[in-house]
C-alpha cells in the first residue's frame, strides 16, 4: 500500500489507550507530505473528526477541540 490504513484496528490500534492528543501531534508533525507542520490546529482537529466519523465513533455533544491540552482528556478506545 502507498499509505497506511486510515480505518479500523490497523489504524487506531496504534493509538490504543492513548489520548487523541497523540494522534493530533502525529498529524500535525507529519502532514501534509512535503509541508509537514503547516496545518492549522483547526484543520488537524477536522481531520481527526473525519477519521472518527469514518470509523463510526460516536459523535460527541460538542465540536472536537483543536487545543492539544483539551485533546489529552479524550482517550482512544479500540473495541475488542
Amino acid at each position: 500500500p502507498i499509505a497506511p490504513a486510515m480505518t479500523g484496528d490497523d489504524f487506531f490500534g496504534h493509538y490504543k489507550d492513548q489520548s487523541v492528543e497523540s494522534l493530533y501531534t502525529k498529524i500535525q508533525k507529519t502532514m501534509p507530505k512535503g509541508e509537514e507542520g503547516s496545518l492549522k490546529p483547526e484543520q488537524v482537529a477536522d481531520l481527526i473528526a473525519f477519521l472518527a466519523m469514518s470509523n463510526m465513533w460516536p459523535a460527541g455533544a460538542n465540536e472536537l477541540p483543536s487545543d492539544p491540552e483539551a485533546l489529552k482528556q479524550i482517550q482512544v478506545v479500540v473495541k475488542k
